[in-house]
């Protein structure tokens, strides 16, 4: 499963790559109301099982990142790269992705959260 949610400041953001990106994602809400960043990492993080990804999306990805690796079983990282997305996939096995609206544009988002949904963990 790749679940995907956002705080109001990545709400726009997260529809966009929803709409652009050819995945199933499981939308976990948010609304253009203020959302706390607070409850939707919580809610992404008590839904990942497994092999799950989450894609978490907010003004600047920083709170929802420390937020995220406060679950024992979350390894999560923000990334605005390409490079960072991946290795932290291949090497980490990372399984949540912040993402900054405020930081990166559309098509850097897109291009960093499919390579972290396509590489695989190289243990």
């Amino acid at each position: 499963m790749i679940y995907i949610i956002s705080d109001n400041d990545g709400y726009n953001m997260k529809n966009k790559l929803i709409e652009l990106l050819d995945y199933d994602f499981i939308d976990l809400g948010s609304s253009i109301k203020t959302y706390n960043y607070h409850n939707i990492t919580n809610i992404l993080c008590d839904k990942i099982i497994d092999n799950d990804i989450g894609i978490l999306i907010c003004g600047l990805g920083i709170g929802n990142n420390i937020i995220a690796n406060r679950h024992n079983h979350i390894r999560s990282i923000l990334s605005n790269d390409i490079v960072s997305a991946k290795l932290a996939r291949e090497k980490y096995n990372a399984n949540v992705l912040s993402i900054s609206e405020r930081i990166i544009g559309i098509d850097l988002a897109c291009s960093i959260i499919k390579i972290f949904i396509e590489t695989k963990y190289k243990s």
